[in-house]
C-alpha cells in the first residue's frame, strides 16, 4: 500500500515543480520584455531584448518532454507578450525602411554577430515546424521571419 501511494505523491510533486518551473521562467521573460517598454531603448535595443527572450522561449518549449507542456509554455509566453512583440517588431521594421542599402548590409552583419543569433536560426525551423497548427504562434514567427530572418537573407 505504501508504494502506489509513494508512487502517487512522486508524481503529483514532480507535476508542480514543472508547473513552477513554467510559471519562474514567464515572470522571468516578462521582467526581461518590460525593459524594452522604457523609453530612451533604441529599436536595436529592443530588438535585442526580444530576440534574447525569444530564442530562450523556443529552447525552453522544446525541451519539455511532454509536448503539451511545451505547447502550453510557448501559448502562454505569446499570449502575455504578443502586443509588445508586435509592437518592437513595427519599431524595427519602420526603423529598417529608412535605412540607406549599405546600412541595411551593416545591420544585417551586426545581427548575425550578436550572440542569441546561432541559437535562434537553429531553434526557429524545429520551433516553426512543431507549432505550426497553433495560430498564435504562427503569427508572431511570421513576423519575426519578416523583420528578422529576410533581413538576414535566411
Amino acid at each position: 500500500m505504501k508504494y502506489p501511494l509513494s508512487i502517487f505523491f512522486s508524481i503529483i510533486i514532480l507535476t508542480s515543480c514543472a508547473t513552477t518551473k513554467q510559471s519562474k521562467w514567464l515572470m522571468e521573460h516578462d521582467e526581461t520584455l518590460s525593459k524594452a517598454k522604457l523609453n530612451g531603448i533604441s529599436s536595436d535595443d529592443k530588438l535585442d531584448i526580444l530576440m534574447t527572450s525569444y530564442a530562450l522561449m523556443m529552447h525552453q518549449s522544446l525541451d519539455f518532454l511532454n509536448p503539451k507542456k511545451g505547447i502550453a509554455f510557448a501559448e502562454h509566453y505569446i499570449e502575455q507578450h504578443k502586443g509588445l512583440i508586435i509592437d518592437i517588431l513595427e519599431d524595427v521594421n519602420s526603423n529598417y525602411s529608412t535605412l540607406s542599402k549599405s546600412q541595411k548590409i551593416a545591420k544585417g552583419i551586426g545581427l548575425m554577430g550578436k550572440p542569441y543569433a546561432k541559437d535562434f536560426v537553429d531553434l526557429f525551423p524545429r520551433f516553426q515546424k512543431k507549432y505550426k497548427f497553433l495560430n498564435s504562434i504562427t503569427d508572431v514567427n511570421r513576423r519575426i521571419k519578416e523583420a528578422v530572418l529576410e533581413k538576414l537573407g535566411l
